[in-house]
């Protein structure tokens, strides 16, 4: 039986090696996968410790924070409560860029706790240059992205959204982070079709002691009001 199965592969080798060749793309393409999956985690879980939230709510059943959506009237709200010290919302997605299909990009409160694990290697924060929190048409661009890009402070990146002029370079040391790039949160709702709706929300809390309570109380509270969200 298996002198009759080399036989035949042997006999047909356009087809054997047609197969062959399949089936390596398709192990390829898993492993390919597999590794990108692994990095888009490691560059989540990097971006939420480092952030100093003490709790992270999301949209329940959202494969990851692309995905997610929740009310922007639950920042306010959350704030509101008497153990919440700040509150920040945040917005991930990716849009295309000049040589790069897949650009991520971050949309943060520029006057929020989130933003400033992102820090200056050149030029200054969203909105440092003028009296306003919403920084509007400007970015930060991460280290490798800047290199990648070949743009520098001052110039313009071309987004589907429109161009934004660089007005600050950073490192995280997460090369998910490093090779992305920031704007304020309503620039990003705006280029990534959130309408009044943020990813993920990220709370601080006054008394770490009680991130336990605070959490079932959230969960109590929005449940109750038929919110689907996860901590």
């Amino acid at each position: 039986m298996i002198t009759q199965i080399f036989k035949n592969l042997f006999r047909r080798k356009t087809r054997t090696l047609l197969t062959v060749s399949g089936i390596a793309v398709g192990v390829a393409m898993i492993v390919a996968l597999g590794a990108m999956g692994e990095g888009l985690r490691t560059g989540y879980v990097s971006m939420f410790s480092g952030s100093g939230a003490d709790l992270v709510m999301m949209q329940k059943g959202s494969y990851d924070i692309t995905m997610s959506g929740v009310d922007e009237d639950i920042v306010s709200q959350v704030a509101a409560m008497p153990e919440v010290h700040s509150v920040n919302g945040l917005v991930v997605g990716n849009v295309t860029a000049p040589g790069a299909p897949y650009f991520f990009v971050f949309g943060y409160d520029p006057k929020g706790f989130s933003i400033q694990r992102f820090k200056l290697v050149e030029g200054q924060m969203l909105g440092a240059g003028r009296n306003t929190a919403l920084a509007r048409r400007e970015i930060l661009l991460g280290k490798q992205a800047s290199e990648a890009l070949k743009l520098r402070v001052g110039e313009i990146l071309r987004l589907p959204g429109g161009g934004f002029r660089i007005v600050g370079i950073y490192a995280t040391g997460s090369g998910f982070e490093d090779a992305a790039a920031v704007v304020s949160l309503a620039d990003a709702q705006q280029l990534l079709l959130k309408h009044r709706q943020v990813g993920a929300i990220q709370i601080k809390l006054r008394d770490t002691q009680q991130i336990e309570t605070v959490r079932a109380k959230l969960e109590r509270l929005y449940t109750a009001h038929g919110h689907k969200l996860r901590f």
